[in-house]
C-alpha cells in the first residue's frame, strides 16, 4: 500500500485523460492475476507494477538480469 501511495504522487501529475486503476485482480478461463496499477489513456493502456525494492538497481546486459546494490560490496541478484 505504501509503494502506491509513493507512486499516486507522480501518477497525479499525469494529464486528465490519463485514468488510474489501483488493485485490479482480473481473471481468465483457469487462472487470476493482479495488476498494481492499470493507466488508460485515449490510446494506450500502461500496467505498472510497483515493489519496494531499495538501493541501487541496474540491469545486467550480459546475463539479462536486474542487481540490486544494497550496501557498498553486497549484491543481491533478481532474476
Amino acid at each position: 500500500m505504501a509503494r502506491r501511495k509513493n507512486l499516486g504522487y507522480y501518477l497525479n501529475a499525469l494529464p486528465h485523460q490519463f485514468h488510474c486503476l489501483y488493485n485490479l485482480r482480473l481473471s481468465s478461463i483457469v487462472h487470476h492475476f493482479e495488476i498494481d496499477t492499470l493507466i488508460v489513456t485515449p490510446y494506450v493502456f500502461f500496467i505498472v507494477e510497483s515493489k519496494n525494492y531499495f538501493g541501487t538497481i541496474y540491469f545486467d546486459t550480459l546475463f539479462n538480469q536486474f542487481i540490486r546494490l544494497k550496501e557498498e560490496h553486497q549484491l543481491w541478484k533478481k532474476q
